[in-house]
């Protein structure tokens, strides 16, 4: 709908899917034969998660002049219902007594059967504005922030009547509110498009919580040719990420015997699309 050619508004309905697979495999060996009889164990965890969803979004977009446009945009919670399927082994080798005598050695394994469990997954708000500039027909600029409370989402109706109320505490007690900002710019020659990006992910955790700075920063270039009925686009991403992992909770306060230091994991992820296409 539009009113007046200066204002815009929109709303619209969506249906939404994830799907997720996790595999872990943990192994210790003991090559300095601490431990008598253990040679080394393996434990595995794996789990699916498949669900679907529904949510509505609504938006305006504001032109005081030409060339620039201000937009603002809500989308309310989207609502999941979401199964996963998982299972977990363990298994271990062990030369027991006699080491040089492999005839004694035993392999225990200990496998748990396919589990299946049903629950329901609330996120949180989703709140956005944007600016955009355009410099006649030879640039655009571009900038765009988005506002999430993670510490708003909710876990719930569990398959078998469990409310949640703890992982809901410790939803509130981990993650916070976070901002997104993205930086764009395009330069037009002719049918020659020439892009570059930049994006920043603030940490959805709070200050002194353990990934507190797991901040997230990516860079883009790109390249497209239009023409009336054929246009053909290349574009690279570059991703850098945080993350401290801990293998075990870490609580000295109740046993001091599993405290350990996290694994810090940093990623670099490179994407590369190509995108061609034809109007008719």
């Amino acid at each position: 709908m539009r009113i007046k050619t200066k204002l815009y508004l929109g709303i619209g309905f969506g249906i939404t899917s994830i799907s997720y697979s996790g595999h872990y495999v943990h192994r210790e060996i003991d090559e300095a034969e601490n431990v008598y009889d253990f040679v080394n164990f393996t434990y595995t965890d794996h789990f699916n998660a498949i669900g679907s969803g529904w949510n509505f979004k609504f938006g305006a977009i504001v032109r005081p002049v030409e060339s620039l446009r201000i937009g603002v945009g809500i989308t309310i919670p989207t609502y999941y219902t979401i199964d996963e399927i998982f299972y977990s082994n363990l298994s271990a080798y062990l030369d027991n007594d006699t080491p040089s005598n492999p005839g004694d050695d035993a392999s225990p394994v200990i496998n748990q059967d396919d589990m299946s469990y049903r629950y329901r997954l609330t996120t949180p708000w989703h709140f956005n504005t944007g600016i955009a500039y355009q410099i006649g027909n030879v640039a655009l600029l571009s900038a765009d922030y988005e506002f999430i409370d993670y510490g708003s989402a909710r876990l719930k109706d569990g398959s078998d009547g469990y409310d949640f109320y703890n992982e809901n505490e410790d939803l509130v007690s981990e993650l916070g509110n976070t901002g997104t900002l993205r930086l764009g710019a395009e330069v037009r020659m002719g049918g020659l498009y020439l892009r570059g990006g930049y994006s920043y992910i603030g940490s959805a955790f709070r200050d002194g919580t353990l990934n507190e700075g797991a901040d997230s920063n990516g860079y883009s270039a790109g390249i497209g040719y239009r023409q009336n009925n054929f246009f053909v686009d290349m574009s690279m991403v570059w991703l850098n990420s945080y993350e401290a992992y801990m293998m075990y909770p870490d609580d000295p306060r109740s046993n001091p015997l599993y405290s350990s230091s996290p694994a810090n994991i940093y990623t670099k992820d490179k994407y590369l699309s190509f995108t061609a296409g034809f109007k008719f």
